[in-house]
């Protein structure tokens, strides 16, 4: 919850535009916690969480994959992908479903579902 000004943060702005949010964690120790109090933050405010990136962080001692796992039991239906720490993955193929379709729901559309497929992938 960064403070955007004096009495407001970026969450206030999240739950403003009424838009599903992309929750972007990291695999480090510590980020189950970090992932879990996030959501929990966001659905107190009524966010819809499009999905959940597992960006995989450096010298992590679990498996970002195991993060994931662990993440999509707490958060099933929603969607988990896990973006390996490389600079050669394309980002756009794998954001791109997510992005249409959370655009799609807040103008309103009947998009395609996002809340079906809770398995972890690479």
């Amino acid at each position: 919850m960064t403070p955007l000004e004096s009495t407001h943060t970026v969450l206030d702005w999240i739950a403003a535009l009424a838009a599903p949010a992309l929750l972007v964690v990291g695999s480090y120790l510590g980020s189950l916690s970090h992932s879990l109090t996030a959501a929990a933050a966001l659905k107190q405010r009524s966010v819809a969480i499009a999905g959940v990136v597992v960006s995989e962080s450096l010298e992590q001692p679990v498996d970002a994959d195991e993060t994931a796992a662990a993440l999509a039991r707490f958060l099933a239906p929603t969607p988990i992908r896990v973006l390996p720490r490389s600079g050669s993955t394309p980002l756009w193929p794998m954001l791109a479903p997510w992005l249409r379709a959370a655009s799609k729901e807040a103008a309103g559309s009947r998009g395609p579902s996002l809340g079906n497929d809770s398995r972890p992938r690479r």
